[in-house]
């Protein structure tokens, strides 16, 4: 789905701010639905369910980080993403490859390979596919 990004919303990785575990969680429902309120997000929560202020604040923060706009109803907010979940995906990544794996993409592969014990053939599947997907 394409979003309605705001014309003052820089459209460059360099600019994207990392989220917190809990504004994650919340990005993670607003993906999800694609919009809603924040009553909305709530349920989809796991028990026990937080106040409904402190997800409005997140969602507010969210906001103000550039992931998610609004628009208002009279006095409730729908809000919506606008930053895609594969744009954070590779913000979140290539800064998981800088901190811990010296910016060397094929030392993460390498860590993650013997880490998770992958088979030969699992690692050539893998080569194989990166391989079709380059054709496309």
């Amino acid at each position: 789905m394409q979003y309605e990004r705001p014309l003052w919303l820089p459209q460059n990785e360099s600019t994207m701010k990392e989220l917190t575990k809990v504004e994650e969680e919340v990005m993670q429902i607003i993906w999800q639905l694609e919009r809603g309120v924040v009553r909305d997000f709530i349920n989809e929560l796991k028990d026990p369910k937080p106040p409904y202020s402190t997800i409005s604040s997140v969602v507010r923060i969210l906001e103000k980080k550039g992931f998610v706009a609004h628009k208002a109803y009279g006095k409730t907010h729908e809000y919506y993403p606008i930053i895609t979940k594969d744009e954070y995906r590779k913000f979140a990544v290539n800064g998981l490859v800088k901190r811990f794996f010296a910016g060397s993409t094929s030392n993460m592969l390498s860590f993650f390979a013997k880490e998770n014990q992958l088979k030969v053939e699992e690692i050539q599947s893998l080569i194989d596919s990166i391989n079709n997907s380059s054709d496309e």
